[in-house]
């Protein structure tokens, strides 16, 4: 499976596996989206942040020891251990900051769930944060796993 391949199963497997969330329109990262407002740069934290989601593969890299797996004398593929990670966004209410930063906690765990859920794919936890963006109006975190595959060298 190619970086590209992974990434695609991850976006398709979560939006199965996350009723009422929406894939990020923004490239990986920037569900917070950075807007220009008086002449300076700031994080645009308008309603369509909220509950979004992107995936990225950070870095594809060869696993400690791996062999190419060949048929005959040609190079199949070989064993790698992609990062992948899964950004993420909950917009908070104004008059329920608080209360709605446990939900978002609770959003962060349903992603989990449902990442670390999946049977397709070989995915372990490496890390997960979060932290309060722009004027407290948006929760944005990243969910980081490794996925150990074959990519295909043909």
């Amino acid at each position: 499976m190619t970086p590209a391949a992974l990434r695609t199963r991850m976006v398709d497997h979560l939006a199965v596996a996350l009723p009422g969330w929406v894939q990020s329109r923004q490239a990986p990262g920037l569900e917070a989206t950075l807007a220009v407002q008086g002449g300076g740069i700031q994080l645009d934290t308008r309603p369509q942040s909220h509950r979004v989601y992107s995936v990225a593969v950070l870095a594809t890299a060869a696993t400690a020891g791996s062999r190419q797996n060949r048929r005959g004398t040609v190079a199949r593929g070989t064993i790698v251990t992609s990062t992948v990670r899964v950004h993420w966004a909950y917009r908070l209410r104004a008059d329920a900051a608080a209360a709605d930063y446990g939900s978002a906690l609770e959003a962060q765990h349903e992603i989990l769930a449902a990442v670390l859920g999946t049977h397709e794919l070989p995915l372990r936890l490496v890390s997960a944060r979060q932290e309060a963006a722009g004027d407290g109006e948006l929760v944005t975190g990243e969910i980081d796993l490794s996925c150990t595959h074959l990519t295909p060298l043909e």
